[in-house]
């Protein structure tokens, strides 16, 4: 059932899956950053679902992996982003406002290594894991819609009024 499968043109070495080299997309944090246009497939609603990738950081920091937020047109939707070294956040905004709720979990990145991160909603829990162990708690979201906005989904950074803010810089593969 898989959506959206995104490799790079770059290429990586290491043993992430076992591969001894696999494509992946380079963000150097100057602006650059992947956008998918606005599709009903990201309208994930109550339903269950998962998000991962791998990720690997130039140095652990405030930055944003993948988002469908537009802040300049109040359709803010959701993001899974790092708001420091060593918080993983994942925030939904209530159907097109600015409320919502927000899902903090302490992880440990190291610069210069790859990293798996996943989200996932099962029923009405919300999980998320680093390197294949979950991270902080279960987040009960009973009743909570991952609606779609209207903006593009961005990966490497998030949008506010259409121009790119929270960036990142790092290398992601298997998004």
């Amino acid at each position: 059932n898989t959506l959206l499968l995104i490799h790079g043109g770059e290429a990586y070495t290491g043993a992430l899956t076992d591969e001894t080299t696999q494509s992946c997309v380079a963000f150097d944090g100057t602006g650059d950053y992947l956008s998918v246009p606005d599709h009903a497939d990201w309208d994930f609603g109550t339903g269950d679902w998962a998000i991962d990738f791998w990720v690997y950081m130039d140095t652990p920091q405030e930055e944003c992996f993948i988002a469908q937020y537009d802040s300049g047109t109040n359709q803010r939707a959701w993001t899974i982003e790092a708001i420091s070294s060593t918080t993983l956040q994942v925030w939904r905004s209530d159907t097109g406002g600015e409320g919502g709720s927000v899902a903090n979990h302490t992880y440990a990145p190291v610069a210069k290594t790859w990293h798996h991160i996943a989200v996932a909603r099962d029923t009405n829990n919300l999980r998320a894991f680093f390197d294949g162990a979950q991270i902080g708690s279960t987040t009960d979201i009973t009743g909570y819609d991952y609606f779609d906005s209207s903006a593009a989904m961005t990966i490497g950074s998030r949008l506010s009024s259409g121009s790119a803010v929270v960036l990142f810089t790092g290398k992601m593969a298997e998004i």
